[in-house]
């Protein structure tokens, strides 16, 4: 089972000798089944060995199931060797055993490592209140039984038995019951020293194991890595809260106004009703934007606008990155009216470009890089300058608007909640006036296609 199963010419510790089995199939003890087999050709190269110079270190049984061995045992198998077995001794558990001998395998990756740790350690706890459990019924039996021989032990005059002086169990104060953060701490901390890795492995492989069972059997497994998990866990809980991405369909112009979180503690208090952008529609962490496989909508070149302010710029260059895409430059749009910010009069935003591949301007005409466009319209709302900028920027190629909000214009596909029809868009102006500053935009989100596309399936 261990890595050294064709080098050692020790016995495992814990083990005495027991006489050689028959050949019959294998059948592994469950803690076993938890570390993969040997590639086909290291085994192969294993049953050559045992073929020419026989099995050199015995396969551990517990209890008829192979313990340590399995490789040993397959390799036997194809070699057509009896293979040589001795028993675990029962000292300590079971699990600790199998870990101590495959716990370092140099094989295994630091995140498959971490999760094969937690399955042994949960196995073990498992195993142990099973012993538990058994201790006590067979201390009820061992109860009864005693009561059986003291109802035949012989008394004196008066019928009774000499009393004996019974054990006093002192109280232990338990103290305060340690806090939840601190004890999940501390299990990511032990979990990381015991696998050799890191906290934030640990952390991430426990955070997979308590939302995910299935992706976190699929990192134990090596099937996937935490990180694939993990994105693929976000993606998952993404799509099922703003819907699903185009499918079978890439563009080479993207644009994009994420619903930045901004963490304002304004939002929702007396005198500052509709400051913060919570207020007007559910934003999304960056953690969520990540998460976004705008990845598989871009095209092999392609060009992505991303709006984003000055405090969340650091955010703004990690979700486009994610995304796939490289930072070049960035517009300014200056808004023409004060804005009241924490350093200083904050009435600009920027409109990052990046792009994947090559993706130069199809226009020789360049546009000015900071762009004066009076404010207007709903929070946060973008005027159309820009994605007509954008047209005269890139003429060619399928676009797509992330996050619309309003009418579908003619030519571009987009994807969100708010993003409508020409016709759903004149009944929600008329509406605007009743409607709820909750709105949701980052919620159940659609795929609309372009307005001549519209047209046409109407007509």
């Amino acid at each position: 089972m261990s890595h050294q199963d064709d080098t050692r010419t020790q016995e495992s510790p814990g083990t005495s000798e027991a006489v050689a089995t028959a050949l019959e199939p294998l059948r592994a003890h469950p803690a076993a089944e938890l570390f993969p087999l040997m590639s086909e050709e290291r085994l192969e190269q294993l049953t050559q060995s045992i073929r020419e110079r026989g099995q050199r270190s015995a396969i551990v049984l517990c209890d008829g199931l192979v313990l340590d061995g399995r490789n040993r045992w397959l390799a036997c198998q194809r070699a057509g060797v009896v293979p040589r077995t001795i028993e675990w001794d029962h000292v300590g558990s079971p699990w600790r055993f199998v870990w101590d001998q495959n716990g370092q395998r140099r094989d295994l990756p630091a995140d498959q490592r971490v999760a094969l740790c937690l399955q042994i350690k949960r196995g073990d706890e498992s195993w142990r209140v099973e012993q538990e459990r058994l201790r006590e019924q067979a201390n009820q039996a061992r109860g009864e039984a005693k009561k059986i021989a003291v109802a035949m032990q012989p008394r004196d005059a008066a019928g009774k038995l000499a009393a004996k002086p019974s054990a006093v169990s002192s109280d232990t104060a338990l103290g305060e019951a340690p806090r939840r953060a601190d004890v999940a701490q501390r299990e990511r901390d032990s979990l990381a020293a015991e696998a050799g890795a890191s906290p934030a492995t640990a952390g991430r492989v426990l955070a997979i194991a308590s939302s995910r069972p299935d992706l976190f059997e699929q990192v134990a497994s090596g099937a996937m890595t935490v990180t694939e998990a993990t994105r693929v866990a976000k993606r998952e809980h993404v799509s099922a809260r703003c819907g699903d991405l185009p499918k079978d369909q890439t563009y080479r112009v993207i644009y994009a106004d994420p619903p930045w979180q901004y963490h304002d503690t304004r939002a929702g208090l007396a005198g500052y009703a509709g400051s913060a952008a919570a207020d007007h529609y559910p934003t999304m962490s960056v953690a969520e934007l990540c998460a976004l496989d705008v990845r598989a909508l871009a095209a092999d070149d392609a060009v992505l606008f991303c709006w984003a302010t000055s405090p969340l710029l650091p955010d703004a260059l990690a979700v486009i990155k994610a995304w796939g895409f490289s930072y070049k430059t960035l517009f300014v749009w200056a808004k023409g009216r004060p804005n009241f910010g924490h350093y200083h009069d904050a009435s600009a935003e920027l409109l990052i470009v990046a792009t994947r591949g090559r993706c130069l301007p199809d226009a020789e005409r360049r546009e000015h890089q900071v762009q004066l466009v009076e404010r207007t319209g709903r929070h946060s709302e973008k005027p159309e300058h820009f994605r007509q900028m954008i047209d005269r920027l890139y003429p060619h190629g399928r676009r797509i608007e992330l996050f619309r909000r309003g009418d579908v214009p003619a030519g571009w596909d987009t994807w969100g909640n708010e993003a409508v029809t020409a016709a759903e868009a004149t009944e929600t102006l008329a509406g605007d006036a009743s409607r709820s500053s909750s709105d949701a935009r980052a919620g159940a989100a659609v795929t609309v296609q372009g307005l001549e596309t519209t047209r046409q399936r109407r007509a």
